[in-house]
């Protein structure tokens, strides 16, 4: 499971988020294990799958691009784990629940 907090797509601008998509592929498979993660923390609620996936690929974009210095991180946010979602879930294939697709 996923301990970080899902951070809100009202937290960062429309204008970063359509940056770093132009800059970093989204890995499909990285979104929807996270997506899976918030569905299932919020209770796995039917009919917010959309939300979920907007909440999902923005923590995915903001994740990488502090991994890859495109973004600066709080001072109080740890800076042990330096690996990018990319690379956990690559050839992790889970197929995405229907909540998410």
């Amino acid at each position: 499971m996923n301990k970080n907090k899902p951070i809100p797509a009202r937290e960062v601008s429309n204008e970063t988020l359509r940056q770093l998509r132009e800059q970093i592929d989204v890995q499909p498979d990285a979104v929807a294990l996270i997506a899976y993660e918030i569905w299932e923390a919020a209770g796995r609620p039917d009919g917010y799958h959309m939300e979920h996936w907007i909440a999902a690929e923005t923590q995915f974009l903001v994740t990488e691009a502090k991994v890859r210095g495109l973004l600066k991180e709080s001072a109080g946010e740890e800076r042990s784990n330096r690996k990018s979602l990319a690379t956990k879930v690559k050839g992790k294939r889970k197929q995405s629940p229907k909540a998410v697709a």
